[in-house]
This record gives structure tokens, sequence and C-alpha cells, in this order.
């Protein structure tokens, strides 16, 4: 199962078992969902069923928590 490392506003914030070397990180909630790369910088990998509100609103949490997102990231894998 994957950890959810933390929940915000409805959305649940996962690290996901993958072969991706590029440290990401998946959101899920609202109908939706979204994956965020986080290096080297944040940038929207894809995203399905969510406004363009709630994806600003997610890169900006995803970016204020990166730090924290890509160390849950490579202790993980």
């Amino acid at each position: 199962m994957s950890p959810i490392v933390f929940k915000w506003h409805g959305f649940q914030f996962y690290v996901r078992p993958e072969k991706e070397r590029r440290a990401h990180i998946h959101v899920y909630g609202h109908g939706g969902s979204a994956k965020f790369w986080l290096e080297p910088t944040v940038s929207l990998s894809k995203t399905t069923g969510l406004s363009k509100r709630d994806l600003l609103q997610l890169w900006t949490v995803v970016d204020e928590r990166k730090d924290q997102l890509i160390e849950t990231w490579h202790e993980y894998h």
C-alpha cells in the first residue's frame, strides 16, 4: 500500500512504488488526481478530473512542502 504523506482540504498526497527515478508525488481527491514532479522544480506531470483552481492550489501546496516530499520519496524508494 502506498503511504499517505499528508492530507490537505480533502486531498491525499501519496508516494507510490514505481520504477521512475525522478522524485514525484501523487494527489487524489475531489473526484480527480494529479502527479507532480518534484525535481528539478515542481511541475505538473499529468492530471485528470481536477479543476484549474484545485490544480493551482495543489501546485502551491506541493511547492511549499517540496523538501518534505522529496525526503519522503527518497526514504520510500
